[in-house]
């Protein structure tokens, strides 16, 4: 604190009136200049100077907001100030802080190969940080084995169709997929056949049977031996003509060639001893 006197010369009472004369020194400290007068017993009137410097504090403070579960995220207001011509120029700051965790739990479902993945992440809040902890899970796929349906045989084709279902893993899923064959249940009948040996007949006629190959082998053959006996000869007399007595044979006879029965016919015209008209 400064005091500045100044003396007068004259005896009078001194003025009551006071100045007030305000600067800024250093942009951070306002300075009063305070200008009075005093007297002793009107005696002598002096005048006065008095000089009070104040320094400027701005006050600063703190703004916490309560924290966003949506977000998870807390906002922080710094209020300061700064000084400009000595007054108290308001600053913010805003500053955001972790305060939770978005999410407690986190689980993850992958397939590998035949296998489920399930990875459970679990979140705790510590020190302004996260902490991630996970576990495990697996859970793999057992394929079926496949199925083969037989089909009925066919009398026709002599084949039948088998059915086979199989399984396949498909994003870890067991999905049915199903194919078709075509297996040979039977064997046709052989044809029979025949042979003409010294005017025999010899008929033969093999049998297969199917093997565990699947496939036509001979079984047995069966073979019969006939003689080939043809008709024995056959006359037929015809009517008499009256005219001329006479009548017509007709002998049908039968011989052997290549094991077939050759029919041969004769005509023949007789002469009857007799009249037509005289029964014999």
């Amino acid at each position: 604190m400064d005091f500045r006197q100044e003396t007068m010369t004259t005896c009078q009472k001194c003025p009551q009136t006071k100045r007030e004369i305000r600067s800024c020194i250093n942009n951070n400290q306002e300075q009063l200049m305070l200008i009075y007068f005093e007297s002793n017993d009107c005696q002598e009137c002096k005048k006065r100077v008095k000089y009070v410097k104040n320094p400027i504090l701005c006050k600063s403070r703190k703004i916490v907001d309560k924290c966003d579960f949506k977000t998870c995220y807390i906002r922080e207001s710094l209020i300061t100030h700064d000084t400009v011509n000595c007054r108290c120029k308001r600053l913010v700051r805003q500053n955001y802080k972790k305060c939770c965790c978005t999410k407690d739990k986190v689980v993850h479902k992958e397939c590998v190969g035949n296998c489920h993945l399930i990875r459970t992440t679990t979140y705790h809040f510590k020190n302004g940080k996260c902490i991630a902890n996970s576990k495990t899970k697996q859970s793999c796929l057992k394929i079926p084995k496949p199925v083969t349906i037989k089909g009925d045989c066919d009398p026709k084709t002599n084949f039948a169709i088998d059915r086979t279902v199989f399984y396949v893993n498909i994003g870890c899923q067991i999905v049915p997929r199903e194919t078709s064959t075509s297996r040979l249940c039977s064997c046709k009948p052989q044809p029979v056949t025949n042979t003409c040996i010294d005017n025999k007949l010899i008929t033969k006629q093999v049998f297969e049977k199917l093997d565990k190959d699947g496939k036509c082998r001979k079984d047995r053959e069966h073979i019969t031996v006939k003689n080939v006996v043809c008709p024995a000869p056959v006359t037929m007399q015809g009517e008499c003509d009256k005219k001329s007595d006479n009548f017509l044979t007709t002998t049908t006879k039968y011989h052997v060639k290549n094991c077939e029965c050759i029919k041969h016919v004769e005509k023949k015209l007789s002469v009857r001893i007799s009249s037509c008209f005289i029964t014999l």
